[in-house]
């Protein structure tokens, strides 16, 4: 129960004051209310790319990120329809002349696929492995984000002096990384015998 007087039966601002500053905390986290100057809680608009900058530099844009072929999009789609169009008709073909083992219709007319198993590929990184199941490994990421912005040309020594190199791009990834993974343990390290009593 919430007393709202205190015992001269006066008013209590500073609850109020405290409710609202944990409500606008939760709106906060949740997304609900945005803080126009902070990175990290912007409505998502501000993060996006403006209407104008994209009808300027679009073409370069698609470049950076890699998609430049996206830039006629009516043609991709149209390309794409015309293969999955194709690949229908094979499959279609395929199965009615009885040379598809892996696709069976019942007599209700549903559909059944078996898919063959796959032989495992040797492989000798594990990016390897990673990237047969459809991952992307993090330092992949790291290294297409850099590609994109140079992020990597903003970090420097802050002693210039006696500093004989730059470090390589490479170097700096692991030091994100290893910065990353201490931050994860400092934050959810006290759950680990938890999740290993779990697991």
């Amino acid at each position: 129960m919430i007393v709202e007087f205190n015992e001269q039966g006066k008013f209590r601002p500073s609850l109020y004051k405290v409710l609202l500053f944990i409500h606008i905390a939760e709106s906060i986290k949740s997304g609900k209310l945005n803080v126009k100057h902070s990175y990290r809680y912007k409505a998502i608009q501000d993060y996006l790319i403006s209407d104008e900058e994209w009808a300027n530099n679009r073409e370069a844009l698609l470049k950076q990120a890699d998609i430049a072929d996206f830039l006629h999009i009516d043609q991709v789609l149209s390309n794409y329809k015309a293969k999955l169009s194709d690949l229908y008709d094979s499959i279609n073909r395929r199965y009615q002349k009885g040379l598809n083992p892996y696709l069976s219709v019942d007599a209700e007319g549903k559909i059944s696929i078996k898919t063959p198993a796959q032989p495992e590929k040797e492989t000798k990184y594990i990016s390897d492995l990673l990237s047969q199941q459809g991952l992307v490994p993090i330092l992949q990421v790291l290294k297409d984000v850099n590609n994109s912005t140079q992020m990597t040309s903003c970090f420097d020594h802050h002693i210039n002096k006696n500093v004989r190199k730059r470090p390589t791009d490479e170097t700096i990834f692991v030091v994100l990384l290893v910065l990353a993974v201490i931050l994860v343990f400092q934050r959810w390290g006290k759950y680990l015998p938890v999740l290993i009593q779990t697991l």
